[in-house]
């Protein structure tokens, strides 16, 4: 499951798969000068930054049920912020000071992605199991971000020139949110042993109970426990 999650949080978990695309978006569709997206890379940069130790603070001190919840509001967020921003930005940025306040907003959101990921991997497979689980969710994650983002320029590229915007190239990161949630939401939170999740205790009690239930959904194999 855990995998699966990094697959579908791929252009989202960061942000910068994502923030990438718009940024080229508003400088090809709405003709957003240079400047103007440093700003808004600035804003995001220095947003990630400063909630990042707050984001932390806050997964190591919550239990299993609220680490999982947290997760799924950041990607909700971040995932709609993604999709707002090419119909909300007017042209030749003359609202760049409302588009940088939804980028510090974004830039908040997506903190609780990778930790929380992280933080719930750790409560699940124990310290022990932590390094292969990390592996194995970053190389999902880096497929996850390949895929989407093909994805999302085939789609720009079909709809350039088109009566449609080529902004709705940005729906598959809402598809990708969706789909992460619904696996977030497979994991039972009993498993996310919370003295694990602080690396408190080495193994995770859990881990026996994690794998058997993968097995029993048929979402576990050899490669990517």
């Amino acid at each position: 499951i855990l995998p699966r999650i990094s697959f579908f949080l791929a252009d989202i978990r960061d942000g910068i798969a994502m923030i990438n695309l718009q940024m080229t978006y508003l400088v090809v569709s709405k003709h957003y000068s240079e400047h103007e997206i440093g700003l808004l890379f600035l804003a995001f940069s220095l947003s990630q930054f400063l909630f990042m130790p707050i984001s932390g603070y806050i997964f190591d001190y919550n239990n299993g049920p609220k680490k999982i919840n947290m997760v799924i509001y950041g990607a909700i967020v971040t995932s709609f912020l993604t999709l707002m921003t090419p119909f909300i930005a007017q042209d030749y940025g003359d609202n760049v000071g409302f588009i940088m306040v939804i980028k510090v907003i974004q830039g908040a959101s997506t903190t609780l992605l990778p930790l929380g990921v992280g933080s719930i991997s750790l409560g699940i497979v124990g310290a022990k199991g932590m390094t292969k689980q990390i592996s194995n969710n970053k190389i999902m994650g880096h497929l996850g971000t390949a895929i989407i983002v093909s994805l999302g320029t085939i789609t720009a590229y079909v709809l350039y020139d088109h009566p449609l915007d080529i902004g709705l190239m940005f729906i598959v990161s809402g598809v990708s949110c969706f789909m992460a949630c619904y696996w977030l939401l497979s994991i039972i939170p009993s498993q996310v042993d919370t003295d694990a999740a602080r690396a408190l205790i080495i193994e995770s009690p859990t881990m026996t109970k994690y794998e058997v239930h993968d097995r029993e959904t048929g979402f576990l194999n050899d490669d990517l426990e």
